[in-house]
């Protein structure tokens, strides 16, 4: 059974053979495994911009690819005019595993960049963080009030993309590195001018599962992991033709996924992924959970010592840990020297990038 026959679409509605497609489609993704989950819908994504190879070359261009990170000098940028604007977007689109994914609420985008170079080392996004999240909200220990009522969660965010370039990522730990990039007073400075609300802590998860580029950090600790109940999201072609036939548009998709569910007799149970994630949580200040349950005012946060003296995680933890890993990969003849962008699967089919890129997946 090829995927690929999920995005054919009618010009006539046949409900019953609708709502086989549905039904197929999500016991298809439930038997995915979590790369795999992850990967198919990268290569979708990635198909439907096959006419934007010239526009790729040229950033490649952009990309920061060396073997020697002495001189390197990474530094965050707010993303404020239009080239940056296409640059993010086609850094996230074309190097990140994970589908780019536009979540309602705040949302700020960044990218890093050499300063010595002046080529791109990874790509951010910062938006609202989870309304409930269970490891997170039992670290903290505040209510729904604390959350809601008292505005709290306005004090938070999620760290949604942080994604290193390749070969960085893989040669010189660039995971670890954009952790810490995005944990910046940059990061911080624009949150709290763009929005008028401190921000005094960051969320963020694993691309899948419980390891991930986040442990053994400095700044992001282990809070849990997630349910795994996520619903999971119909592709925009297969909810296209439900649209004309319920005769309306919906502004929040899930709520019209969550509708196109109900009227093939499924219940929540049947359409979650049941793909966990590693939770991971960063406090900028010394007593962040005080601040979030009521019990101290602005005024009196402090500041933790890593994030006062910002540069030496840089200096004295990342640069140690990521020249190391390097000369291990050089000595084991494993050091990677091309970019990695997913335009190599344009003019795949599904099953062919399957075989030869799903190992790919998180690299």
């Amino acid at each position: 059974m090829l995927v690929d026959k999920f995005f054919d679409t009618e010009i006539d509605f046949d409900l019953e053979n609708e709502k086989k497609k549905i039904i197929d489609f999500i016991d298809m993704k439930k038997n995915q495994s979590a790369a795999e989950a992850v990967f198919f819908d990268k290569y979708h994504e990635i198909q439907a911009c096959s006419g934007e190879q010239f526009k790729i070359n040229t950033l490649k261009n952009k990309v920061w690819n060396e073997s020697d990170i002495s001189n390197l000098k990474p530094k965050v940028i707010l993303v404020d005019t239009k080239e940056q604007l296409d640059d993010w977007r086609y850094l996230i689109r074309f190097t990140s595993s994970f589908k780019n994914v536009s979540n309602p609420g705040r949302n700020m985008k960044f990218l890093v960049v050499d300063e010595t170079t002046d080529k791109y080392l990874g790509a951010l996004t910062v938006t609202s963080d989870f309304g409930d999240l269970g490891g997170r909200d039992k670290y903290i220990g505040w209510t729904r009030d604390d959350r809601y009522k008292n505005k709290r969660l306005n004090n938070v965010a999620c760290g949604q993309a942080i994604i290193p370039m390749q070969p960085l990522g893989h040669n010189f730990l660039g995971g670890k590195l954009m952790a810490l990039m995005i944990t910046s007073d940059v990061i911080r400075k624009s949150w709290e001018d763009k929005y008028g609300d401190i921000l005094v802590g960051m969320t963020t998860t694993s691309l899948y599962g419980t390891h991930s580029q986040y442990n053994s950090m400095p700044t992001f600790k282990k809070r849990g992991k997630t349910t795994g109940k996520m619903p999971i999201k119909l592709p925009k072609d297969m909810v296209r033709v439900w649209e004309e036939y319920f005769g309306e548009k919906r502004k929040v998709r899930s709520n019209l996924d969550t509708k196109i569910y109900r009227e093939c007799g499924m219940k929540p149970a049947d359409y979650v992924s049941g793909m966990q994630r590693g939770i991971y949580f960063c406090s900028f200040y010394d007593n962040t959970r005080e601040f979030l349950c009521g019990k101290i005012k602005k005024s009196s946060l402090l500041l933790r010592q890593d994030f006062v003296y910002y540069n030496n995680l840089i200096s004295e933890w990342w640069k140690p840990k990521a020249e190391k890993r390097f000369n291990k990969l050089k000595s084991d003849n494993k050091v990677i020297s091309e970019l990695h962008f997913w335009d190599k699967l344009f003019g795949l089919t599904y099953e062919q990038a399957k075989e030869k890129y799903l190992g790919e997946v998180g690299r």
